[in-house]
C-alpha cells in the first residue's frame, strides 16, 4: 500500500507497506513486508522489515527478518 492509512488492517494473506507508505494502526496478516513506516503493532506468521522499513510498535511473529 502507498499513501497513509489510519486504522487497523486485517488481511487473510499478506500486507506490503511500500516505501513512503504509512500505517497508523495495527496490522494482522499471515505475512507482512514493511518498506515504509508502521506506527502500531504487527501480528503475523512472518514479518520482513527492509533497510528503509520502520515499525514503532510490538511485533508478534514466528519469524522476523531484518534486511
Amino acid at each position: 500500500m502507498d499513501g497513509e492509512v489510519v486504522g487497523d488492517i486485517d488481511a487473510a494473506s499478506y500486507v506490503i507497506v511500500a516505501k513512503g507508505g504509512v500505517v497508523r494502526g495495527d496490522i494482522h496478516a499471515q505475512e507482512i513486508y514493511v518498506v515504509g513506516w508502521v506506527e502500531g503493532d504487527l501480528w503475523a506468521i512472518e514479518v520482513d522489515i527492509s533497510a528503509t522499513g520502520r515499525c514503532d510498535g510490538d511485533i508478534e511473529a514466528m519469524k522476523v527478518n531484518r534486511e
